[in-house]
């Protein structure tokens, strides 16, 4: 793989997918690894449920009970799914997402981002963002960590985009070259730093140093 290959070459990426990849202006590799999120959530403050309740947004991990799906008479589709931790039982409700029922597994571990909906006495959480946790919360992609938000198009989200650059973070060194020799910016991160934090960012100073090289980029584009 290199720069300028198709965006298609990419694990996962066919040709409608690549459709929808090409209206976000994005056809190769290169392009892909420079379209850089907009701004970034952080979901690294993982709360028990009982302090997800009280807090009424944010993250929290918990252990799938059960997860069952029903239909209405009105084809909607309603998956319930039961979770708990040390502090107590949530259920949690998705709408027209029965796969669900299939993928979060009984007795596994995930993470998950959402508020509380409150109507009267009762409280609700609608389609909660869900991850697996894994034993190195660096190996999280969506949740339990900073992640970014990028311009989305229909059939193409945030989570979607995350999922394509992964692959490509090892291989960022050999595919994006810095024009500029170090010692010239010695106060600014290499190019392919750059890249690789602005994707995977451990801290917000990973941002703001990625950014800045960028905007440093950008600049000389202008300048020459």
């Amino acid at each position: 793989m290199n720069p300028n290959s198709s965006v298609k070459d990419i694990k996962g990426v066919g040709d409608a997918l690549a459709l929808k990849f090409e209206k976000l202006g994005i056809s190769t590799v290169k392009d892909l690894l420079f379209y850089v999120p907009y701004k970034y959530q952080d979901t690294s403050d993982v709360l028990s449920i009982s302090q997800f309740l009280q807090t009424g947004t944010g993250t929290f991990v918990a252990e799938i009970v059960s997860a069952k799906t029903i239909y209405t008479r009105f084809r909607k589709q309603i998956t319930t799914v039961k979770v708990k931790d040390d502090t107590q039982t949530l259920a949690l409700t998705y709408f027209n997402q029965p796969y669900l029922s299939k993928t979060l597994l009984e007795g596994e571990k995930y993470l998950f981002n959402g508020k509380v909906t409150t109507k009267g006495n009762k409280r609700s959480i609608y389609n909660p963002k869900a991850e697996k946790l894994h034993e190195d919360i660096s190996e999280q992609l969506h949740l339990g960590k900073l992640i970014g938000i990028y311009s989305e198009t229909k059939g193409l989200s945030s989570r979607i985009l995350r999922s394509k650059i992964k692959p490509l973070k090892d291989e960022i060194p050999s595919l994006i070259k810095d024009p500029l020799r170090s010692e010239l910016i010695p106060h600014l991160l290499t190019l392919p730093m750059a890249i690789s934090q602005v994707h995977f960012p451990l801290t917000q100073e990973d941002i703001i140093q990625a950014r800045e090289r960028l905007a440093f980029d950008e600049m000389l584009k202008i300048a020459f």
